[in-house]
């Protein structure tokens, strides 16, 4: 009995670990798939990935502990334009570093980070995310300015 209590007890312990290394989720009605610029952050720009549709979506990039997954190079790309120029950079290689699978759950939403470093060319213009999903559709933000 003592083994039992035992067990019961780390219970909690180990649902609030687990929870605290996956990405959050947050409930959403139905719809389509979306993703929005959700603003800039001092490691870089944030996005709200909403998943309306009754089945779970995914991309290749890395889940973080306590904070917003980043989606793997060759998962994204980022288009932008100036008054006097157009650039798409991305769909990149792997640096080494295996990435996983980060799925969006049915009628979830989640945020994630495109890094500093994949932007700093494109400061001032208007851009365009383009994320690859697993099942090899492609998700376009919003517009924003870098």
């Amino acid at each position: 009995m003592s083994v039992c209590l035992a067990k019961q007890s780390l219970l909690p312990i180990a649902c609030i670990v687990i929870a605290a290394c996956s990405p959050s989720t947050h409930s959403i009605g139905e719809g389509p798939v979306s993703l929005k610029h959700s603003g800039r952050l001092d490691s870089g720009h944030q996005f709200e990935l909403s998943n309306g549709t009754p089945d779970v979506i995914a991309f290749r990039g890395w889940p973080k502990a306590f904070s917003d997954p980043t989606p793997s190079p060759s998962a994204f790309a980022l288009s932008c334009r100036s008054d006097s120029s157009s650039t798409v950079s991305g769909f990149g290689f792997e640096d080494g570093r295996k990435p996983k699978l980060v799925e969006v759950p049915s009628r979830q939403r989640m945020n994630l980070v495109i890094p500093n470093y994949s932007t700093t060319n494109s400061a001032g213009n208007i851009c365009q995310l383009h994320l690859k999903l697993e099942n090899g559709s492609l998700v376009e933000s919003d517009e924003f300015t870098l």
